[in-house]
């Protein structure tokens, strides 16, 4: 997030640093890959090198999907894990495709300039800290299988009050409520893998 906001600040401030929307854009791009560059220099100069002292032999790229047959096996032989996949799947692609529907929304039919949406995508962002904690309390207290029903209800109400969206400030409300139970969708709902009853 902290790297999103720099990025605003250099796109929203183009003509003051001298430059026009698309090179503030590139250069934020810029941006991006030093940063990760750059925090990926702490992992690599804390983590341990081979701590096990293990050699693996043989075509590593062979035994890399050796690795995922055996995975493939082991998923076989779990149903739960298995359709629990299964459905995480279609849920993700529900929400990324409210993702790419709502921005279109914004750009096409609301005519939204590119500012407003970059600072909507901020606003998901900060609103989704508060969601992903939300729903991991109510995982804690309530169990999954609750929590996910709640957040199934909030993208229902999302899609449904989605058709009653007619200017920005609509859009915006919309966009923070999407957020909100966005946060209960990191890349992954590590919080629900826990063992909580329900």
């Amino acid at each position: 997030m902290l790297q999103l906001l720099l990025s605003l600040v250099v796109i929203f401030n183009a003509p003051a640093l001298g430059l026009n929307s698309g090179q503030a854009t590139r250069l934020s791009f810029l941006f991006v890959a030093v940063w990760w560059v750059g925090f990926a220099q702490i992992a690599f100069y804390y983590l341990p090198q081979n701590p096990h002292h293990r050699h693996p032999e043989g075509n590593l790229f062979v035994k890399g999907f050796a690795e995922l047959k055996k995975v493939y096996r082991q998923v076989g032989q779990l149903p739960n894990l298995r359709r629990f996949l299964f459905a995480f799947f279609f849920y993700s692609m529900g929400a990324q495709s409210i993702f790419l529907l709502a921005s279109l929304f914004g750009e096409k039919i609301l005519h939204l300039p590119s500012y407003k949406l970059i600072g909507t995508i901020l606003l998901l962002q900060l609103v989704g800290i508060g969601g992903a904690y939300f729903f991991a309390a109510i995982s804690g207290r309530k169990g999954n299988k609750n929590t996910l029903i709640g957040m199934l209800i909030g993208w229902f109400l999302i899609c449904a009050l989605g058709y009653l969206i007619a200017n920005e400030y609509h859009f915006y409300a919309m966009a923070g409520f999407f957020g909100f139970v966005m946060g209960g969708l990191p890349p992954f709902p590590l919080h629900l893998c826990q063992a909580h009853p329900g």
